[in-house]
């Protein structure tokens, strides 16, 4: 029991509580219901939903790109004629995007979260999400859930699993979860990362493969400057040490817009909306971290070095 008690000890000096990061399924499930009922209203929205109808519906292809318990997860769905589940999962992704932005805009008692709000859902990633019928906006939605719902924030395999390393609570049930899975399906990451050389030959994507080291080196500095219980400052570096990227994995970013205001407020948007460029170009990728760059940068403002990960190691708290 001593041993549990120094280790639990040691994990509250990494992670110290704060009331920022507490679990909220009240919001989960008010974004549930209000996402269920959305959908149900652009059942008939001319969305083309291609990624849903070819990957999802049925998960036809879910088990080839995610991790074996997304189809799981999505069975509910996935199962219902493929416009329902369509619109049923964008209605979640335009819920989830809401209630985080101003989730975020309350924490930090600004008064233009409506207007934050608003700008997160006119962003060119919410457009693509619900455009094609990804699932983003679901593991979004699961942050404010955790640590119960780590299982839905690890579905998606991209860069939004660097929110688990916000908190105590959240980083154990990750692990523990990480742990299970690779008892009832051995081998699951190998087979996951066998899928990065195809992915990274999609004409939009960005990553180690076309960009380079540089954006990885300087997401690795970024991280060693963020607050270690900022999810969001810990997810912006973490989009630029995923080896792999397309400008819709940033929609998990968007409630960071509910800290912000003014000027800031819009240049972030306009950065949402610049990853236009790489993708009707098929060039300057580069453009993709701008966004995260810039939301990381005012949190930084906002956090200062407190607690950062980098004091951790220099053992300053």
């Amino acid at each position: 029991m001593r041993v549990f008690t120094r280790l639990n000890t040691f994990l509250d000096r990494i992670w110290p509580p704060e009331p920022a990061n507490r679990t909220r399924l009240d919001l989960v499930a008010l974004a549930l219901a209000g996402g269920l009922a959305l959908g149900w209203l652009l059942r008939d929205a001319p969305l083309l939903g291609y990624d849903w109808l070819t990957m999802f519906h049925a998960n036809t292809a879910t088990d080839v790109y995610y991790p074996p318990w997304t189809s799981i997860v999505l069975w509910p769905l996935a199962e219902l004629p493929w416009r329902l589940g369509l619109a049923l999962i964008n209605g979640i992704t335009i819920a989830a995007v809401a209630v985080s932005t101003y989730h975020q805009g309350v924490l930090h008692k600004n008064p233009w979260r409506i207007p934050a709000t608003l700008l997160a859902l006119l962003s060119l990633q919410v457009a693509i999400v619900l455009w094609l019928g990804h699932i983003d906006g679901l593991a979004l939605l699961a942050i404010l859930g955790l640590p119960w719902l780590a299982p839905v924030v690890l579905m998606k395999a991209t860069f939004v699993g660097f929110g688990i390393f916000a908190r105590k609570s959240w980083f154990i049930a990750a692990l523990l979860f990480g742990g299970l899975s690779l008892l009832l399906w051995p081998g699951w990451p190998a087979t996951l990362a066998g899928t990065l050389g195809f992915r990274n030959t999609h004409p939009s994507a960005a990553g180690w493969a076309v960009t380079g080291w540089l954006p990885a080196a300087l997401g690795a500095l970024m991280l060693a400057h963020s607050r270690r219980t900022d999810w969001l400052q810990i997810t912006a570096a973490g989009s630029l040490l995923y080896p792999f990227l397309l400008p819709y994995h940033s929609l998990v970013l968007l409630p960071a817009f509910g800290a912000l205001r003014g000027l800031r407020l819009l240049i972030a948007w306009l950065a949402a909306w610049l990853m236009l460029i790489p993708v009707a170009l098929n060039d300057h990728y580069w453009l993709y971290f701008v966004l995260p760059a810039w939301l990381w940068f005012w949190r930084f403002r906002q956090n200062g070095v407190k607690l950062s990960w980098l004091t951790l190691l220099q053992g300053r708290g």
